[in-house]
């Protein structure tokens, strides 16, 4: 709920948004998401929907009456819950895994840290440090979600981001047993 209106992941209906009255409810808003909803966090004028085999989507909730799909996401798979928060959004998929992206800039998401095995993760809440995580049969998980792996003081995003540059610039990436984005270390004079 922000702003006198509720969000709501309806399945196959997509997302509903409700004008919240004293008098009751009523429609303001929906967006079918192309598979189905079962999961959301807002984020600022954006809702961001676990779509289940189609990923997650990202919504402009900015015009309630009128809420357009901004981006669809595949690459962390089938999607079952979704957690905001800060500039971080933390996905639950299907493979039994939790993936924390850095989503600063949302339309290129950047994976932070990924949890596994999970037993089915059936809803999730993140804080900046901890994913709380309702798991099936398993009882609540409690993750440490650190943005500073290698604890250098840059952050992980940034790291990662400085990476894929280097490599797009160079065309090559780091030799196999080398040090990967999370090892990266970088010192001043």
């Amino acid at each position: 709920m922000a702003g006198g209106k509720g969000y709501v992941a309806c399945g196959n209906a997509g997302l509903l948004i409700l004008n919240l009255s004293p008098g009751g409810l009523s429609l303001a808003g929906q967006m079918p998401t192309g598979g189905l909803a079962s999961g959301l966090s807002l984020v600022g004028t954006s809702a961001c929907v676990a779509n289940g085999a189609n990923g997650w989507a990202l919504v402009d909730v900015s015009n309630p009456a009128a809420p357009g799909l901004a981006q669809t996401f595949l690459a962390q798979g089938p999607v079952t819950a979704v957690a905001a928060s800060g500039n971080s959004l933390t996905v639950a998929n299907t493979a039994n895994r939790a993936i924390t992206l850095h989503a600063s800039m949302p339309l290129t998401p950047v994976p932070l840290n990924t949890f596994q095995p999970l037993v089915r993760a059936m809803r999730l809440t993140a804080t900046p440090t901890l994913l709380l995580t309702a798991e099936d049969e398993a009882g609540v998980a409690i993750l440490g979600n650190n943005n500073d792996v290698d604890q250098d003081g840059l952050p992980d995003w940034w790291e990662q981001q400085i990476i894929a540059a280097s490599q797009a610039t160079n065309g090559s990436s780091a030799p196999s047993g080398t040090c990967g984005p999370m090892m990266i270390s970088i010192r001043t004079a």
